[in-house]
């Protein structure tokens, strides 16, 4: 049974916290986990098993968690430390290196979306570039973040590999069974996003696309999660007069009621490492719509074959899409789509595999 280190931002409603807390649990079945967290706060530390240890660092600077890991490792002598995102990652492997050099811990840094653009993504990149050779195997969830990874740091190429987001899990599929809390009304027709509601998911695109689509009065957009744009976006629907078309939903503990029921599934991100909503999406046979983003939604629809893809940023494209989707159909059928590489125990195993390899 080995020692094993989560370093975590937080536990607020991300798709990243999320895939880490099922690979803690899941993890934690054979193995000794703690969670070294910068801040305690968010909605998923309910859905962490009970015996797994979280330390709470309360830090709000991704290099301020240096010195509780520094501890940590010393004191406890973990075997393998899991990190995610590249600022708490590039925190990890630099600690690592220049202050635990005599630690036999493994590093396994997990990347899970693209850099933007901007003098902090400047600088992150060039620290990517010398620093992430420092760790024993990179894991990306989707081909386009691998690509990306090498092209930033070509001397980690031997190290990278992919992994997909463990999307099917048991807690989605106990959710996916409960019964939904509101039912549609006959003749309704729904349009479901999930999405933290911040700038890189462009809902903005999304509400502006549906108005201008002029859908009858019976379709209604239903957007479920939370984030800063929130106030800004209501205000956009209160400027566009469609407010018994739009509902906010915020932060919903099971949003596959809502899911389950839709006539059409929308993500308008302007980048995703992977889209794991989208892969939630057609498990429920709803049609997708999605832009066309680097990296995930490509690869998840196989290049448009499960799903219609739009430009980024294209509100007249997803206007479109929309339309054409809700009058003509796009259902796919559940049997065709191979969702094998996001089931839990598949990627378990995987990350088993990989694990026993960099620890042997």
């Amino acid at each position: 049974m080995k020692k094993i280190a989560i370093i975590l931002q937080s536990f607020e409603g991300g798709g990243v916290e999320k895939v880490l807390i099922n690979l803690a649990n899941e993890l934690s079945r054979t193995h000794h986990i703690t969670i070294l967290a910068m801040s305690h706060s968010g909605e998923l530390k309910d859905e962490l098993l009970s015996h797994i240890r979280v330390v709470n660092c309360n830090v709000k600077r991704a290099y301020k968690m240096a010195f509780p890991i520094k501890r940590f490792v010393t004191e406890e002598n973990p075997d393998l430390i899991i990190s995610a995102k590249h600022f708490l990652n590039l925190t990890t492997l630099i600690t690592k290196k220049y202050l635990l050099k005599e630690s036999t811990a493994k590093i396994m840094a997990t990347v899970h979306g693209h850099i933007g653009s901007g003098l902090k993504e400047f600088v992150m990149k060039k620290l990517i570039k010398s620093v992430y050779p420092f760790s024993d195997v990179i894991i990306c969830v989707s081909q386009g973040v691998l690509a990306e990874i090498i092209e930033l740091s070509p001397d980690s190429k031997e190290k990278v590999k992919v992994i997909y987001n463990p999307v099917i899990t048991p807690s989605f599929l106990k959710k996916a069974d409960e019964i939904p809390s509101m039912l549609k009304e006959k003749d309704e027709r729904w349009i479901v996003t999930i999405a933290r509601l911040s700038q890189e998911k462009n809902i903005k695109l999304l509400i502006e696309a549906f108005h201008r689509a002029k859908i009858d009065e019976l379709t209604k957009l239903y957007i479920i999660g939370d984030g800063p744009e929130r106030e800004k976006l209501e205000e956009l629907v209160n400027k566009f007069k469609i407010q018994e078309k739009v509902f906010f939903l915020g932060f919903l503990d099971n949003p596959y009621t809502y899911l389950k029921q839709a006539d059409l599934f929308a993500l308008t991100s302007n980048s995703e490492g992977l889209g794991n909503v989208l892969i939630e999406a057609l498990y429920f046979n709803v049609p997708v719509i999605s832009t066309d983003c680097k990296s995930g939604p490509r690869e998840i629809l196989k290049n448009g074959e499960y799903g219609m893809l739009v430009p980024v940023n294209d509100v007249e494209e997803l206007s479109i899409g929309i339309k054409e989707i809700l009058n003509n159909g796009m259902a796919q059928k559940r049997q065709d789509v191979d969702l094998t590489p996001y089931e839990q125990d598949k990627v378990l195993s995987n990350y088993l595999d990989v694990m026993k390899s960099i620890m042997n």
